[in-house]
């Protein structure tokens, strides 16, 4: 084997492992959630505690602001003479992805029809980060990105 071959031959599997390296530091990269804000987020909720918080059945319940709350602050947020009953007051980190239960920057009216969308993305991500199949960071980053308000 000549000498140049075998130069060439490494410098090739070092730039295959160079571009290996650098796809796996964008992903890791783009799964990091610190784009979103912590006042969103309930901090008794971490990747170390769902199993006893967020995966626990009834916990939701536990932690979900009173309707005479939740009413009044829709009743603050929205225009007047909007129709109340149209709208849900939802949580933009919703409370089963470890979102903050009061701080009113986490919590808007949305429309009933886009409240039921939203609804079937929360409880997919809540199964995959209770399956351990999804990090909690990554879902509430996801919901943070896709429903802004």
């Amino acid at each position: 084997m000549e000498v140049g071959t075998g130069v060439r031959r490494w410098q090739l599997q070092l730039a295959a492992f160079a571009a290996v390296a650098a796809l796996l530091t964008v992903g890791a990269v783009a799964d990091h959630p610190a784009n979103v804000p912590a006042y969103l987020l309930n901090p008794a909720v971490s990747q170390a505690t769902v199993d006893q918080t967020i995966c626990k059945a009834g916990y939701t319940a536990t932690i979900r602001p009173p309707v005479a709350y939740t009413n009044a602050l829709k009743a603050r947020q929205l225009p007047a003479g909007a129709k109340l009953s149209d709208y849900e007051e939802d949580h933009w980190i919703p409370l089963e992805i470890g979102g903050s239960p009061r701080d009113p920057r986490n919590l808007w009216p949305q429309l009933w029809t886009d409240a039921r969308r939203k609804d079937s993305q929360e409880n997919q991500l809540h199964r995959m980060v209770c399956a351990h199949t999804m990090t909690l960071a990554i879902a509430q980053r996801r919901m943070f990105e896709g429903w802004r308000h």
